[in-house]
């Protein structure tokens, strides 16, 4: 029972670190909302607080977090430690990795990267309404990123709670 409890608390810091970067992810769609310029501003800005301290903490405490976990996780469910006789806590575990790992970093990458070349080190304002656009589309990505992984782990701490109240 005591290897179940630490499981559904490694699964709500992996649940409470996407909520916050789910959080952050819809401040970021608000500024889409506004003007080009105003939008402009916000992600230049936002990058150039990726490389100071201690700014950079608002996003490096919760990717640093949810990555640590579930990396810890998924050896453990390697190694048999954890999820042994549950097929289905696996597979989320897996899922929710690599679906973070892969598609996450990639989107997150795609996004970086539009703001920092199309939106930032740029004079035409075409291309700033074309990269606009792209974010957008990254943003929605992630933010369907996020949404299933934090389905998946609810599911995971689901299960967990249902084998600890039969125990």
């Amino acid at each position: 029972m005591e290897l179940r409890t630490n499981v559904v608390n490694l699964s709500l810091i992996v649940i409470m670190g996407l909520s916050y970067m789910f959080g952050l992810l819809m401040n970021d769609l608000v500024f889409n909302l506004t003007t080009e310029e105003v939008s402009r501003l916000f992600y230049c800005t936002l990058l150039d607080s990726f490389f100071k301290f201690p700014q950079v903490l608002r996003l490096a405490i919760p990717l640093v977090s949810v990555g640590l976990v579930l990396a810890i996780k998924v050896l453990l469910t390697l190694l048999g430690k954890m999820h042994a006789k549950s097929t289905e806590n696996r597979n989320l575990e897996f899922y929710t990795f690599i679906i973070l790992s892969f598609l996450g970093t990639l989107a997150f990458i795609g996004s970086v990267s539009t703001a920092y070349w199309h939106l930032c080190h740029t004079e035409d304002n075409a291309s700033e309404s074309e990269a606009l656009n792209r974010m957008i589309k990254f943003q929605i990505g992630i933010g369907g990123i996020i949404i299933t992984c934090l389905m998946l782990q609810c599911r995971v701490v689901n299960n967990l709670y249902l084998k600890i109240k039969q125990s």
